[in-house]
């Protein structure tokens, strides 16, 4: 008899076997009466995945322009072609203390109470509860390498927490490698390491992009022996300008200093020249533009090198980039790990005469770049252009971490940002259509209240931006009174005038219902708070 013929002879026979097994299983489960809700009931939960490792890299100073596949290969290899890059990423304010201390808190400057560089750290409200102590409460190992909020170095800087003189590190940071030094200081630069000072020195080991690099890199090589995730900024100074003098064209002007070698391949770059570049016809705009001249040869000549430091200052950065990815994936964390690159604001090469500088409601100046690598990058769109802002990176960490804006002794903030994470997968929410984003530089209700010290701004506004249109409303600090004067205003159709060439802004007694009606959004998001859906309702209106 062959295999075949058995099979068949015996095939009823384990019928009548295997029914019986089942009547008598099922007897027993009766007996037993266990519900079906019951743990023996029910499959094994499948184990939740941790959390990923979340780095972000953040420059000074970087205009959208100065991200390419030029100036930063290996940043957009790793993150724009294995990630998403946003295309209308905007800055809540276009300045340095401000705008990092919207990273921190994901809140807007009327809320977190830093409008200005000038008290900056002093007068961010809660300092003990940022993202770094959210996280840490969460679970995760805190790190941050590099540039911190201004001021936190003061000696006079007093009260809870002490920042002994920038030496202690923040509250929440785990570990602590915070660059003192209270300008941009590319050479000889100053740092708390965990506490003890450090002083770099002025050779190549001590350049200081490359010195943080090479910290972020050991922060990342201590991780694999540690189980928690990790969370990690790294807070770069280039392409800052800098007050020191060095070797070279860049060396003198104030201009950032790159490293040695680095400017050869920039040195007859072109300065971009836009149609908003020395502008002819500047009478529409407000009156701290509409009072520059026009440029001569020796300021176009110093834009020109201006632009081309600042791009040779970025491929140190963009080392640094590289090496992480690679650390990462030497490690088996790569695929574990988010991945953000940004900078705190743009800036201006002689755009509407213009320069070098940032707080102005420009374009070149609000507009940051802003790439996401997630741990399943294959899914995520290659490009957004839904209006986003800083605060929303925040809210999107949080959310990849799993954690709230809360320190382990429950002092908890109210964000203001969204959670990015539908956008980079795929989806497109409702919010993202018509978003009103605020950009506060200053306090017009308070005519800059409380920063008007005699270092702070003289201007100050107050602007929403969404995908069409930017409307901004300016008032001017007399420092002889105390006193705001010359209320004025801008409005841009970025569709049909993307280069803000011509400010379509009235007076509010002659403004047409398109103007009146942006200044009634910007009017309700100048006291917002939260959003809607998602946080308690309170007496302010929502953020958008």
């Amino acid at each position: 008899m062959d295999l075949e013929t058995e099979t068949v002879i015996d095939r009823p026979l384990r019928l009548a076997v295997a029914t019986a097994l089942l009547a008598l299983t099922l007897a027993i489960a009766g007996a037993s009466e266990t519900p079906a809700t019951s743990p023996a009931a029910s499959p094994a939960p499948r184990a939740a995945k941790p959390p990923p490792n979340v780095i972000v890299v953040m420059t000074d100073d970087q205009s959208v322009a100065q991200l390419s596949r030029r100036t930063m290969p290996e940043t957009i290899r790793a993150l724009r072609d294995h990630g998403t890059q946003f295309a209308n990423s905007i800055v809540s304010s276009p300045l340095c203390c401000p705008s990092r201390a919207g990273y921190l808190t994901g809140q807007y400057p009327h809320n977190n109470g830093v409008f200005d560089n000038e008290p900056g750290y002093t007068s961010l409200n809660h300092k003990t509860s940022t993202i770094y102590s959210w996280l840490q409460a969460a679970g995760y190992r805190t790190g941050h390498v590099g540039r911190w909020l201004l001021n936190y170095h003061r000696e006079e800087l007093r009260g809870d927490p002490d920042t002994a003189n920038g030496f202690a590190p923040p509250p929440g940071i785990d570990r602590w490698f915070g660059f003192r030094s209270p300008a941009a200081a590319y050479h000889n630069a100053s740092f708390s390491n965990d506490g003890v000072p450090v002083a770099v020195g002025h050779k190549r080991r001590g350049y200081t992009t490359r010195v943080i690099n090479r910290e972020a890199l050991d922060f990342v090589r201590r991780a694999k022996g540690d189980s928690r995730p990790f969370f990690l900024t790294v807070a770069h100074i280039a392409p800052h300008a800098t007050s020191q003098t060095g070797r070279g064209p860049c060396g003198v002007g104030g201009l950032p200093l790159p490293e040695r070698g680095a400017l050869g391949q920039w040195k007859s770059e072109p300065l971009p020249r836009p149609p908003s570049f020395n502008e002819r016809r500047i009478g529409d705009k407000p009156d701290w533009v509409s009072q520059h001249p026009p440029f001569g040869p020796e300021r176009i000549s110093a834009l020109k090198w201006g632009w081309r430091c600042a791009l040779a200052s970025l491929a140190t950065v963009d080392r640094g980039v590289g090496n992480l990815i690679d650390r990462l994936a030497a490690q088996g964390e790569l695929s574990r790990t988010a991945i953000f690159f940004t900078s705190d604001n743009g800036y201006l090469f002689g755009q509407h005469r213009v320069f070098l500088n940032k707080v102005y409601p420009y374009e070149e100046s609000i507009r940051v770049p802003l790439l996401a690598r997630l741990p399943n990058a294959r899914r995520q769109p290659g490009a957004v252009d839904a209006p986003v802002n800083n605060l929303d990176l925040t809210a999107t960490i949080l959310d990849l971490a799993r954690a709230t804006p809360c320190t382990a002794s429950g002092e908890c903030r109210v964000l203001d940002g969204r959670s990015l994470l539908p956008l980079l997968r795929g989806r497109h929410p409702g919010w993202a259509r018509d978003r009103g984003l605020l950009i506060e530089l200053g306090s017009v209700r308070d005519c800059g209240h409380p920063t008007s010290t005699l270092a702070g701004l003289n201007n100050f506004y107050d602007a929403v931006r969404t995908r069409r249109h930017l409307y901004v409303e300016l008032d001017r600090l007399v420092r002889e009174t105390g006193i705001c004067d010359r209320p004025e205003y801008e409005l841009y159709d970025l569709r049909r005038d993307p280069f803000q060439l011509r400010n379509r802004a009235r007076i509010p007694t002659e403004a047409d219902p398109f103007q009146l009606g942006l200044a009634a959004r910007l009017d309700s998001l100048r006291d917002c708070s939260g959003i809607a859906g998602r946080d308690p309702v309170g007496a302010r209106p929502f953020c958008e």
